[in-house]
């Protein structure tokens, strides 16, 4: 020990301790604070994309709020466009009905054969010759033109009547139909083909040719309803041929006719699937209709076998 060495007492060399342990304390809280810096840098940058993808859905919501909100404005702008052209075609139809039965009506002073001033044109007056020369006196050309109108409403009549006994009589028919639109207005025509019970040759037969609200599978859908149910059995059972208070008629069964249906003949749009799939569901329903009609048609017939048999039974005792 030299002179300049002065002993180290306890106390120094507890103070001595302590410092290192301070100074080892304090190099770890640096080493721990560099730690939680790069940890907060971390979970900064973390919420920056946190904020950034929150901020992308929340344009990508208002993007779609607005798109839906498009798209629903849209829609009922496409429902009031359909609601105003199905006014338009009732008031079309209403208009084209008053017109026709304009001119249809003929009147004691002859105007349905004038033309522009009441100059009678010259195929009224070819008409008029024709029908005297026919032997039709002249006081009966009026009635005889005004019975054109009723004829061929007969006519339409007597074709339904027609177009139902043949399909009747097949037992097996295929639908088809197409459709355009003619000045904002959806035409539908409707064709059936079957074979000939006779000839066994296909036919083919117009059923209709109407106007039509849209172009849905629900319109089209409808559409055959009535010309099948309305259109041909209607017809035919308020005929002569089918009326029920009849002897010697034969009504015709709506959901058996409609089981006659084997085939639609169309193309592959979608409303045209969806209408397949509707008459489907139709002509599975009939048949479900036909066997438990049967079914109680037989059930009644074998109760009533029943009954004659045990009334004889009793009488013979």
């Amino acid at each position: 020990m030299t002179a300049h060495d002065s002993p180290v007492t306890p106390r120094k060399q507890l103070l001595l301790e302590r410092m290192a342990a301070l100074e080892h304390r304090m190099a770890t809280m640096e080493s721990e604070n560099s730690s939680l810096k790069e940890n907060n840098e971390a979970l900064v940058s973390r919420a920056d994309e946190l904020a950034r993808r929150l901020h992308n859905k929340s344009r990508q919501a208002n993007r779609a709020r607005l798109s839906a909100d498009g798209l629903r404005a849209e829609l009922n702008r496409s429902k009031h466009a359909r609601a105003v052209q199905a006014v338009r075609l009732g008031r079309r139809k209403t208009d084209g009905i008053g017109k026709a039965m304009k001119l249809a009506r003929v009147s004691d002073t002859k105007r349905w054969m004038k033309g522009k001033g009441g100059i009678f044109v010259e195929k009224s007056r070819e008409m008029v010759r024709e029908l005297v020369a026919l032997k039709v006196t002249p006081e009966n050309v009026d009635p005889v033109i005004h019975t054109v109108g009723r004829v061929m409403e007969e006519g339409g009549i007597a074709s339904d009547v027609q177009v139902a006994m043949e399909i009747n009589a097949s037992k097996a028919i295929t639908l088809s139909g197409d459709g355009t639109t003619i000045k904002h207005i959806n035409y539908e025509a409707k064709h059936v083909t079957f074979r000939d019970p006779h000839t066994g040759q296909p036919v083919t037969r117009i059923l209709d040719i109407t106007s039509a609200t849209d172009h849905t599978s629900e319109s089209q859908m409808e559409g055959w309803r009535t010309v099948l149910v309305e259109g041909l059995v209607g017809t035919y059972n308020a005929s002569p041929l089918g009326r029920a208070n009849l002897t010697s008629a034969n009504p015709i069964d709506v959901d058996d006719f409609i089981t006659f249906i084997t085939a639609l003949g169309t193309d592959h749009a979608n409303d045209q699937k969806k209408l397949a799939r509707l008459i489907t569901e139709w002509v599975r329903n009939s048949r479900t209709v036909m066997l438990g009609k049967r079914w109680l048609s037989e059930s009644s017939l074998l109760k009533a076998n029943q009954s004659s048999w045990i009334a004889t039974r009793f009488f013979l005792m």
